[in-house]
């Protein structure tokens, strides 16, 4: 759970071939026109991270490349797993310094950190109590898991490996995905 979620070593024990044929497997039926992107960005060092999945396998960034923009690269930001680095803590929320998504028209990028609020519990329920100077884990606007400094560095290599394998991939904004 935590190579797939956060990343660490176990990542580089997956060859390309052998997440190419679980990519197969699993989405090849679903995905249509878009699978050879998804076939080229495996073949450019993709790891079965979460991160990738929500890059290659799933439509948004087909929807960005043909021009619509905000809904798609809100829902990529929010369904990749991303790092934080908590500021302040209210009672089920925090506010976190995170690595924002961006989108030139061509490729997607790590932009500049920026200030974001996120959930940690719901009716007195959670996964972690975040403090100040915590670094946490984020899906969907959700901590999921407090992270060292290490865990949030993979995080964010994660995130740019697999946006390094989508980009390479780049191609006419009339194919979806």
């Amino acid at each position: 759970m935590e190579a797939y979620w956060v990343g660490n070593s176990l990542l580089n024990r997956v060859s390309p071939q052998t997440l190419a044929r679980h990519v197969e497997d699993r989405y090849k039926g679903r995905v249509g026109r878009s699978w050879e992107r998804i076939v080229d960005a495996v073949a450019a060092a993709a790891v079965p991270h979460h991160t990738f999945h929500v890059f290659a396998v799933y439509p948004w960034l087909g929807l960005l490349r043909t021009g619509d923009v905000a809904q798609p690269l809100t829902v990529l930001d929010r369904c990749r797993i991303a790092p934080g680095l908590v500021e302040s803590v209210d009672a089920e929320s925090v506010d976190v310094l995170a690595p924002s998504l961006q989108w030139d028209g061509q490729t997607l990028a790590l932009g500049p950190w920026e200030r974001r609020t996120a959930r940690f519990g719901e009716d007195g329920l959670g996964f972690v109590s975040p403090q100040p100077h915590d670094w946490v884990s984020l899906h969907w606007d959700f901590v999921c898991d407090r992270l060292t400094r290490q865990q949030a560095a993979i995080l964010l290599r994660a995130n740019e490996q697999a946006l390094a394998a989508v980009n390479r991939t780049v191609g006419p904004a009339s194919v979806l995905g």
